[in-house]
């Protein structure tokens, strides 16, 4: 009965999200039925299962908790400040590009007919899929096998990355002619913020997005929607509202941007995921409406900071300064690929990843001094490994060498043999200025090598973390399901200084995680924005108990040293690169 009941309670989170634009009015029930039918029994199938009753403790947690709560303060004394804060002065556009990885690839050569559903990524997992797919509904973030079994001639193609960029620097031509420091999310959105335009050619912004969307267009041969808000919170919803190929104005005024957002599910609000909608779920939450009426029910149950992210959620309010530029803690590239034990065939990714972050490196001008390279297994084990280096670099040779001797040592030590791997990601952190980088690797490498790290995976998202971060990252996680947020995560940490998250990954990955993540930024991604907000946090939301926590990271089978501290010293002899890996 037990089995019965968590496979009943599995389908909540591989359950199809319909909130995707192009997805309305599809046959759930049939739908989510294929999709448990093909994945049980799989690996994809059994790891969710466990990450279901991750979700369902702590849901029971939370509930068990509210039962002890009488009568919980009233808030709105809280809210009356926040109001006083309101601007309305600003106008903010966000521009989407309509399925931007699959519109890209039907232009071709050779172009693919409009009514032909395709997708992009693996069978292991896609990264986006055009219309015609999601009518049957396939949509990103699905294991390709799942999405061919929805859809039997669906065509999914191998991601093209240097095509994706090479349009998305036509586009951002054009973001450039109405605001100079906008900030993309990604290759295929940004936010504008064109205040200053306006006032300047004495127009109106509705005209301002038709005219932008028209342009890019124009440019590459693709569709574009937008959301004009007087907030990147707000215009984020709205870009969504009249996909593809539309776009939404929501007007200056308070009253209407509180009656648009409390009719709003709280999975159309970035950042709220599956895990985060089961748990508002569990305590009579679907809407922004709710989430306004029971602001006082989270304010006990949920840490500051996610109680901070949910009423700025409810009041419609969010960033509205934007820049162009950001810290970043981090850089990494990660892809994911069929399951493969075939170490050449492995050691070419790694190499081929370690290039492309070399490459994005150069592109921004950052150097760094410790590599990491993370693995998923065929299991969905997610570990790291990482090495620290005394100097800071860019260059592929280092980096690439680091990695591969990485990935040598989990040949070698890893438990199950052989290593079976279904994604890789090498990263790039601790970033410096040095102006050039020494030319051997002898001089770069530190007398005593950073020790694997104690790292668990996040019980939500399975970010895979050191002991000293993992409550941090717990708290912000909650709010934002990483592997389809990543994205969203590190929006609006770009946007507002104040909301910017501790680390933040670049990443190519066909299913991104956080992880940038600011996510996510990880919010991804994590992570960020509102539902993950830069903050001094180190504890997980309250509904969670430290013991409770404990005994799911207990579960989990991670390497258990401790955490490494590096110390230089200058009087030993310097090794070279192998002798870090004997045994």
């Amino acid at each position: 009965m037990i089995v019965e009941d968590m496979t009943d309670k599995v389908i909540s989170v591989i359950a199809l999200n319909d909130g995707k634009a192009g997805m309305d009015g599809l046959d759930k029930e049939r739908i989510n039925k294929i999709i448990e039918e093909t994945s049980k029994g799989s690996k994809y199938y059994e790891s969710q299962l466990i990450k279901q009753k991750r979700i369902d403790d702590r849901m029971k947690a939370m509930k068990e908790r509210l039962s002890h709560i009488s009568s919980p303060e009233p808030v709105d004394t809280l809210i009356l400040e926040l109001e006083k804060q309101r601007d309305l002065s600003r106008t903010i556009v966000h521009v989407d590009m309509d399925a931007y990885y699959a519109a890209v690839e039907m232009l071709g050569p050779p172009p693919i007919p409009p009514d032909v559903p395709i997708a992009v990524g693996s069978t292991g997992m896609l990264s986006t899929s055009n219309y015609p797919a999601r009518k049957y509904g396939v949509r990103a973030g699905m294991p390709g096998f799942i999405a061919k079994k929805l859809c039997p001639h669906l065509r999914i193609i191998p991601p093209d990355f240097t095509k994706y960029t090479t349009i998305a620097e036509k586009i951002r031509t054009v973001f450039a002619r109405y605001d100079s420091n906008f900030s993309p999310m990604s290759l295929d959105e940004a936010y504008l913020d064109i205040t200053d335009y306006l006032k300047n050619n004495a127009t109106d912004p509705e005209k301002v997005a038709e005219t932008i969307r028209q342009e890019i267009y124009d440019a590459t041969g693709l569709t574009a929607s937008a959301g004009i808000a007087s907030n990147a919170l707000l215009a984020k919803v709205c870009s969504d509202q009249n996909k593809p190929n539309g776009q939404f104005y929501l007007k200056p005024n308070r009253d209407e941007i509180m009656n648009f957002v409390g009719k709003l599910p709280v999975r159309k609000v970035g950042g709220i995921g599956n895990v985060t909608s089961q748990l508002l779920k569990a305590i009579g939450i679907s809407t922004c409406s709710d989430l306004f009426n029971k602001l006082n029910v989270l304010k006990v149950l949920f840490s500051d900071l996610s109680f901070d992210n949910f009423i700025h959620v409810a009041l419609g309010m969010g960033p509205n300064r934007l820049s162009s530029e950001r810290e970043r803690k981090s850089m990494s590239t990660e892809t994911t690929f069929r399951d493969t034990s075939n170490e050449s065939e492995l050691l070419n990714i790694c190499r081929d990843l370690s290039n492309e972050l070399s490459q994005e490196l150069l592109n921004a001008n950052l150097r760094g001094k410790c590599i990491t390279l993370k693995i998923k297994t065929d299991t969905f084990v997610v570990k790291s490994k990482a090495h620290s280096i005394k100097g800071y670099t860019n260059e592929f040779d280092l980096i690439s060498n680091t990695a591969v001797q990485c990935l040598r040592w989990f040949f070698k030590n890893i438990e199950s043999k052989p290593l079976t791997l279904r994604l890789m990601g090498v990263r790039m952190s601790e970033f410096g200025f040095e102006k050039k980088s020494q030319g051997t690797l002898t001089p770069f490498l530190s007398t005593s090598i950073q020790k694997e790290e104690d790292f668990v995976a996040c019980p939500n998202c399975e970010t895979s973390l050191s002991r000293l971060s993992i409550n941090q990252h717990l708290d912000e996680c909650l709010l934002s399901e990483t592997k389809e947020y990543l994205h969203t995560s590190e929006e609006l940490n770009r946007v507002s200084p104040k909301l910017s998250s501790p680390d933040v990954s670049s990443s190519k990955s066909l299913y991104k995680e956080t992880k940038n993540v600011h996510s996510p930024t990880c919010p991804v991604c994590l992570k960020t924005f509102f539902p993950t907000s830069d903050g001094d946090s180190s504890h997980i939301d309250d509904c969670l108990s430290r013991k409770a926590i404990a005994e799911i990271l207990n579960k989990e089978k991670r390497v258990t040293s401790s955490e490494p501290s590096i110390h230089h010293s200058s009087n030993k002899k310097v090794k070279t690169i192998d002798d870090y890996f004997k045994t």
